[in-house]
């Protein structure tokens, strides 16, 4: 069937070349389907660019390939990103390099932006809260020996993944978060209301899900896509029984409507605040009736606070 046009919502999932939503995309969209030689594309994204500038070129490139032609030019010219044989980390971005102000002003023929707060000026308030919390003195040495153990692994091999040593430490903060979160949680719920966890990863939200049992509903990419819209699908009825969507960020930063609750807690914090808000807007979007309450939850003098900082 021949088409004139082509609407692609949430578009941002076409940000990596490699994958296969974006090369089913390409299979799918074909010069032979279109009626016109120059067919209309629109695309649509509350996030086109979740982490970096870079993540603009397969769109940029679809709606005008001689002005973004190539992915190499865009990353070296516009992104100020080099690629580093020596140490063998692959590209790297240099900020005094990057052209920003050049692309913005480079796609602005091409975009039209809305913000929530003009388009949706009823919507309720949302506010962060930090949850700051403290370590015991055991769990704190704990802490110390796996980032010694890795920084002394990083000093041996030179060539190793530096992002080894944040992964490490962040996962234990996460197992360390369960307790407090469980007993927030039972306070929430003794005022009947809602309430949504969600994690980086899934190890934290599964134990939550185990110990929490029927009143819990578990949102990762382990479960099938069905499965996760009937999830959200009961969530979201009053009546269903379902009080606590346990969610992982992968799966949470975009498309759903969580609007039965109206406190969100983050064990582990996403690295870029595209994802931050993405999530938060899981809650506070059309239908939202209350003020919507964000808290991530942070152990003092820990990369926690470091990644806080850093979004």
């Amino acid at each position: 069937e021949m088409v004139d046009a082509i609407i692609a919502d949430e578009c941002q999932k076409l940000k990596n070349t490699k994958s296969n939503t974006y090369k089913n995309f390409k299979r799918t969209f074909k010069k032979e389907i279109f009626r016109n030689e120059k067919p209309s594309k629109i695309f649509l994204s509350g996030t086109p660019a979740p982490n970096r500038a870079y993540e603009l070129y397969t769109v940029l490139n679809q709606i005008s390939p001689t002005d973004f032609a190539t992915k190499k030019y865009f990353q070296e010219y516009y992104c100020g990103m080099t690629y580093n044989i020596d140490d063998g980390w692959g590209y790297q971005t240099n900020t005094a390099e990057q052209k920003l102000e050049e692309l913005f002003h480079k796609i602005a023929p091409f975009t039209h932006r809305k913000r929530k707060v003009d388009a949706l000026k009823d919507l309720p308030d949302k506010t962060y809260q930090k949850i700051m919390l403290e370590m015991e003195n055991s769990e704190y040495q704990i802490y110390e020996d796996i980032e010694a153990g890795v920084a002394n692994e990083f000093v041996e091999k030179p060539n190793g993944n530096p992002l080894t040593i944040m992964i490490r430490l962040r996962q234990y903060t996460a197992q360390l978060k369960i307790a407090y979160v469980l007993e927030l949680i039972n306070n929430i719920l003794e005022t009947g209301e809602k309430v949504v966890v969600v994690d980086y990863y899934k190890e934290s939200i599964s134990t939550l899900n185990e110990k929490l049992g029927d009143i819990a509903g578990l949102h990762t990419g382990d479960i099938d896509v069905e499965e996760r819209a009937e999830i959200v699908k009961k969530f979201q009825d009053p009546n269903s029984g379902l009080y606590v969507f346990l969610g992982s960020i992968q799966t949470c930063n975009y498309g759903l409507t969580l609007t039965a609750a109206s406190k969100l807690f983050i064990i582990t914090l996403p690295y870029s605040v595209g994802e931050y808000d993405q999530v938060s807007d899981r809650l506070h979007r059309i239908s939202q009736k209350n003020a919507v309450n964000i808290y991530p939850m942070i152990f003092t003098a820990t990369i926690d606070e470091y990644v806080f900082t850093a979004i």
